[in-house]
């Protein structure tokens, strides 16, 4: 009896660290999954006007395995390399209980500039940008997504401040009288999320966070010759 009495506790400590390690690991799985599905989004959509709701479509999907509302934000900035973390300052503004309903993030400018950001936060709540992006929303896609620059901000569109229209596709080795050669930009896509556990017996969350650069993809490939 004394023995089941020591082991008892134990086993079912082992079996509740079972479960809850079974569902970080599904969480993290889902996040990673939306992550790679975003980034390659954006490789392919590129410029095009609607790309941020094209990459936010690909991470709802990606995110199946994710619990409802656990995705706290989600972060699509202009890195200057690969590889490179999600920017403090867009960072700061991905807090908040409710989704947002209209552009959050840095500005660039109009001119494509480095650290802007659109933020897109509580994105999985009903409503929110998974379902403007899906087509699940009161309104069209369309009339959430496909903002042309700061200048054109209304008080519905979410992707202002970094508008899709002036990300760089084009490449070339010479493209101006001074031999200045041109890139297509990074894009970063970032996720934060906050699984929360079932049994309490560890806690009651834990933040899973995941981020990627990628290239966009050249769509214009030009050579100027000034000889």
């Amino acid at each position: 009896m004394t023995e089941m009495a020591f082991v008892g506790p134990l086993l079912m400590l082992l079996l509740f660290g079972i479960i809850e390690m079974g569902g970080v690991m599904k969480s993290y799985s889902g996040v990673s999954n939306s992550t790679g599905a975003g980034g390659r989004a954006a490789a392919i959509a590129g410029n095009d006007v609607l790309a941020d709701q094209a990459i936010l479509a690909a991470m709802s999907t990606g995110a199946a395995a994710v619990g409802k509302n656990e995705i706290t934000y989600i972060i699509i900035w202009k890195p200057v390399v690969s590889g490179e973390s999600p920017p403090a300052s867009c960072l700061a503004l991905a807090t908040g209980s409710t989704y947002n309903t209209q552009s959050v993030g840095i500005s660039d400018g109009g001119i494509d500039s480095a650290g802007a950001c659109n933020v897109y936060v509580m994105p999985d709540r009903s409503g929110g940008a998974f379902d403007m992006a899906m087509g699940r929303a009161a309104n069209p896609s369309a009339y959430y997504f496909g903002c042309t620059g700061p200048t054109a901000t209304t008080t519905y569109k979410l992707d202002c401040k970094w508008s899709a229209k002036n990300r760089k596709v084009s490449i070339s080795p010479r493209s101006t009288a001074s031999g200045s050669a041109v890139y297509a930009d990074y894009l970063g896509v970032a996720i934060g999320s906050s699984h929360n556990y079932y049994t309490r017996l560890f806690g009651t969350s834990k933040t899973i966070n995941r981020s990627t650069t990628v290239l966009l993809e050249p769509k214009i490939y030009a050579v100027t010759d000034t000889n």
